[in-house]
């Protein structure tokens, strides 16, 4: 389809990356102004409306940039969408700003006032209620657009002239919403209460009619007023129908089969157990969990078989493309899918010969609309749902007596077992490993990234193979087809994503901040306004000691206890306050917290200060060294989980600076990211080489292990006793016996 130009757009163009997008790319606002069949952009910076060029790595001269430069600069997390700044309209009002013809049937004088505040700001005319009001008389009517119009106000133009800035120069924000918004009662809040109150009677009373109902309701709002003093406002009555309307929005299955009985519930509500539809790409995502049937060790200077590792995927429902997964070992916790979700959101990795043959694979990804997991807690626990809508994705939930619901992602496991079986370390029936004289565990030499990497180069094979569910074309094939036919979002703020996400609750804020897991998260500034705002709150209350309680909204992240997140109610923003002990909580996940501060419960230690936090981790990472070599293979799941967790913590330690970027540094702190130091340590030295033998640790240096060095005994590490909080941190049930193969206990 020819855009409006007459120009052919480039197929990759659609996938997302259309003409007219707005970008921030490292906090500089820019355009795509043109896309060229030969992959070069024409990118218009929005402040000096000048195109921009970027520098050849080869010749360092300046050169157009391109589709692939736009992905390096995502990858590297500089480029964000520029999402337009909503205002108050309906569900079907945001669907009426997608398309612009829509756009002017529900408010025609929308791009007028757009174009009034444009040739207002750049004429220059002194942007004050007099300034522009007589900007106004001597130039309004001298445009074609405006004839026919009533000339509005200095301080209308003002207002107009300000959300024109604030939005870069759209349209949709100029947009008047006249009406009340659907489903906002109209009754005052305590007739709300009454009516709610009666709709449940009527729904939980048996033989009850709606009429019953509303002269109940008008029963209790007639005592309500008799019982006002004089001067008071009486509280009105409302109808027949409103009531009726009332029980209608409530009608469910619970509530019908608590009046009619559950019978007539199941006829009206039980589904025919169809299979899901999906029209689009990342409308529907799927999202399972299995257990590989490999055995890596731990690293390569440390060859010892640590433990069976599990992935979680996401397939996408109408192209079946795989859009991400995550790869962990250690037991299901809640922020492994989260790193999923993140890991979709991120530009896949393509091996090179695969890019070049088939380029949209390199643009298979984006934020999904809608989630359906698993029924496991593990995958989506209560907690994280709230984080999930807020970052605007939905959480179907499973359906029930529908086993067919997740069959292709199924599949797609079993494929993908059937496709790695041949690596050292496979678990086989334990007969047939007599039989070859084969032992998984001692055969066992593939670490978590190699097997990362064998992994991502089969989705991006998958991913470019024909199937016949898809009428033999591939989920790329299918992808970009529905790329030239409608807009893809594959870009997002990953970093903003990363921080919405995340599980939610309740805690108690006082002077000394945030406590909760043993840690406490504070900010003097920050706490002093959030008490200073919340202390007339209901959930506010005094102690016998003076000091001010407050019950707030929390959010934090499972796999990074860094910082919190506090609700305010009355500026409607959430307030990150940090840790107090920024040394231990630097990528700490809460399952690795948990496994520390149960370790430490076991020695008998002090786990208090930062310096006991420290030092009692300390211990746990130096029994990994010693007590791993001497506990059997079943028993070391938990010790390699936390050894890769601490690996990649020194990976990213070594990786800190940043390479020379092709556009300026800008300032671009916020108030959810205000600390400079990060919490980090100085980096320490590397490790030391490995054993020949290749089953004991490899030597440290000096202080790795931190300030604690006192000797251990076989009784520290006690992996049989365990104790778990929330089973939504991890499970730590073990294995069957018939998925490991005889003597593997050794």
């Amino acid at each position: 389809m020819d855009d409006i130009r007459g120009e052919r757009p480039h197929p990759l163009a659609s996938v997302g990356i259309a003409a007219g997008m707005l970008l921030d790319i490292k906090g500089r606002y820019v355009k795509i102004e043109k896309i060229h069949d030969n992959r070069v952009l024409e990118i218009i910076d929005q402040l000096t409306m000048a195109p921009i060029q970027i520098r050849s790595e080869k010749s360092g001269e300046a050169i157009s940039p391109t589709l692939e430069w736009l992905r390096e600069r995502y990858i590297a997390g500089e480029v964000r969408p520029v999402e337009p700044v909503e205002v108050a309209f309906s569900i079907d009002g945001r669907r009426d700003l997608l398309d612009p013809d829509r756009l002017l049937d529900r408010d025609p004088d929308a791009r007028w006032r757009r174009g009034l505040a444009a040739r207002a700001y750049e004429s220059g005319a002194v942007r004050t209620d007099e300034g522009l009001g007589q900007w106004i008389e001597s130039e309004f009517g001298n445009h074609p657009d405006d004839l026919g119009r009533t000339p509005p106000s200095g301080s209308s133009l003002k207002r107009w002239i300000r959300r024109w800035l604030a939005n870069r120069g759209s349209a949709w924000n100029m947009i008047f919403v006249r009406g009340r918004t659907p489903g906002i009662s109209q009754l005052d809040p305590r007739v709300a209460v009454i009516a709610d109150d009666c709709a449940i009677w009527y729904w939980s009373t048996p033989h009850e009619s709606a009429r019953n109902a509303w002269i109940r309701a008008r029963r209790m709002i007639k005592a309500h007023n008799a019982k006002l003093d004089a001067g008071e406002e009486p509280l009105k009555a409302f109808s027949e129908q409103t009531m009726r309307n009332r029980i209608k929005r409530l009608k469910c299955y619970d509530t019908v089969a608590a009046k009619f009985g559950k019978k007539h519930a199941e006829r009206l509500f039980k589904g025919a157990g169809e299979a899901l539809v999906a029209t689009a790409p990342l409308e529907i995502v799927l999202m399972d969990a299995t257990t590989l049937e490999q055995v890596i060790v731990f690293d390569d200077d440390w060859q010892m078989p640590a433990c069976r590792v599990r992935i979680v995927a996401l397939m996408d429902l109408a192209t079946h493309a795989i859009v991400g997964f995550h790869v962990y070992p250690g037991p299901d916790r809640s922020e492994t899918s989260i790193e999923a979700v993140l890991n979709a959101v991120a530009a896949p990795t393509i091996p090179s010969d695969l890019l070049a043959r088939y380029p949209i694979l390199g643009w298979i990804m984006g934020k999904p609309s809608a989630i359906l997991p698993d029924n496991a807690k593990t995958l989506i626990g209560p907690s994280t749902l709230p984080s999930f809508e807020e970052a605007g994705i939905t959480v179907l939930m499973p359906p029930i007596e529908t086993p067919t619901a997740k069959a292709k992602l199924e599949r797609w496991f079993g494929t993908l077992k059937s496709r790695i079986r041949t690596l050292p370390g496979t678990i086989i029936d334990p007969k047939r490993a007599v039989e070859l004289d084969y032992d998984p565990v001692a055969e066992a030499c593939v670490t978590l990234p190699q097997l990362q990497r064998i992994i991502d180069r089969f989705v991006a094979e998958y991913n470019a193979t024909p199937q016949k569910a898809l009428d033999n074309r591939s989920p790329a094939q299918v992808w970009e087809a529905h790329a030239r036919r409608q807009f893809l979002p594959v870009l997002n703020d990953r970093t903003r994503l990363a921080r919405i996400l995340g599980r939610t609750g309740t805690a108690l804020l006082t002077r000394n901040g945030i406590e909760k897991f043993r840690l406490r998260w504070r900010d003097s500034a920050k706490v002093r306004r959030l008490l200073s705002n919340l202390a007339g709150t209901q959930e506010a209350r005094e102690r016998p000691s003076g000091d001010l309680v407050i019950e707030v909204k929390i959010r934090w992240n499972p796999g990074n206890l860094d910082t919190i997140q506090v609700f305010d109610e009355i500026d409607r923003e959430w307030v990150v306050l940090p840790s107090t002990k920024p040394l231990y909580t630097y990528n700490l996940s809460e399952w690795e917290h948990e496994v520390y501060r149960r370790a430490a419960k076991r020695r008998g230690e002090a786990f208090e200060t930062q310096q006991d936090m420290l030092e009692s981790r300390a211990a746990t990472l130096r029994e990994i060294d010693e007590m791993a070599p001497k506990l059997p293979f079943r028993r070391r799941g938990e010790m390699a989980a936390l050894y890769v967790s601490e690996s990649v913590k020194k990976l990213r330690e070594k990786h800190n600076e940043a390479q020379e970027e092709n556009f300026p540094a800008v300032d671009q702190s916020t108030s959810e990211c205000e600390r400079l130091d990060r919490g980090l340590p100085r980096p320490g030295p590397a490790r030391g080489g490995a054993d020949p033998t290749g089953k004991a640790a490899p030597e440290r240096p000096h202080g790795y292990y931190g300030p604690a060095e006192r000797e251990l005994t076989d009784s520290d590490w006690d992996l049989d006793e365990t104790e778990v909080d929330d089973d939504e941190i991890g499970r730590t049930e073990e294995p069957d016996e018939e998925e490991l193969p005889p003597e593997d206990d050794r």
